[in-house]
């Protein structure tokens, strides 16, 4: 009965070593996603506000369109580098 019972431990054993790191990585993802997605309607803000686009403010109004392109950027990279950590991860058998 103990031969029949260790390929299936070793099977989950494999498995849980290839979740493992997705796992490891979704939990470093979700604070950057959230630090990012919170920085949106910070400089949204900024941008509503009409007093950014006085020629006074010129380079200000430069600096947060800039943040906000980055912002951007670095959203798209890692809500794509989440989404492919969580279809790797359905993709193994349970």
């Amino acid at each position: 009965r103990q031969n029949r019972d260790h390929p299936q431990k070793a099977d989950r054993q494999a498995m849980l070593n290839q979740r493992h790191p997705l796992v490891k990585i979704l939990a470093t993802i979700a604070p950057q996603l959230a630090k990012l997605e919170a920085e949106n309607p910070r400089l949204e803000s900024q941008l509503a506000d009409s007093e950014i686009y006085n020629v006074e403010q010129k380079a200000n109004l430069q600096t947060v369109l800039m943040a906000q392109a980055e912002n951007k950027k670095q959203l798209e990279a890692i809500e794509s580098q989440w989404l492919e950590c969580q279809e790797k991860l359905e993709a193994l058998p349970e």
